[in-house]
């Protein structure tokens, strides 16, 4: 029995660390300083290794955050230089980043899923893959891509170099 109520009394204690790290977000969101929040909670009887332990979760929270936009916005300026996933990936290995952030950061890229990936069809293009690709072609020269740009990006994710002169011909 004793166990069943420490386990419970854990569970009742992250729960209430939980809706407290929330409450704190919120009202961080909402403009208010972090020492005003805690010492408003440490009055209204809220324990402050509670508030420290919010607070450093909330950190932890927004620095990773950071660390993902400030990475997906280099996989994305690399990528639009035409640099292939592959080169990109050993690079950020060799400088301590893990997969799993690199997965996320990749994930967001304009360029992921866009229809510019290496066609499946092995002698030949389909007409379907095809019409992707100008319609890739004609998106990316609407954000302001030049052509030579344009071809690089898809050369070098396995786009022939032949269709692809073809098509921005």
């Amino acid at each position: 029995i004793q166990d069943t109520d420490m386990i419970k009394r854990k569970e009742h204690e992250t729960q209430l660390k939980k809706t407290l790290a929330e409450y704190m977000q919120k009202q961080l969101e909402n403009g208010y300083d972090r020492s005003f929040i805690t010492n408003l909670l440490e009055a209204k009887g809220w324990p402050a290794y509670y508030c420290g332990e919010a607070l450093s979760q909330i950190n932890r929270i927004v620095f990773n955050s950071k660390r993902l936009n400030l990475l997906s916005a280099y996989v994305e300026a690399q990528l639009a230089k035409g640099y292939a996933k592959e080169t990109i990936v050993n690079a950020l290995s060799k400088s301590g980043w893990s997969r799993d952030i690199m997965d996320k950061a990749f994930s967001q890229s304009k360029f992921q899923g866009s229809g510019f990936e290496k066609p499946q069809v092995s002698l030949g293009v389909s007409d379907q893959k095809i019409a992707e690709l100008k319609d890739f072609i004609t998106k990316q020269a609407a954000k302001g891509y030049d052509k030579t740009s344009i071809k690089e990006m898809l050369v070098n994710n396995g786009w022939d170099k032949k269709i692809v002169d073809s098509l921005l011909a």
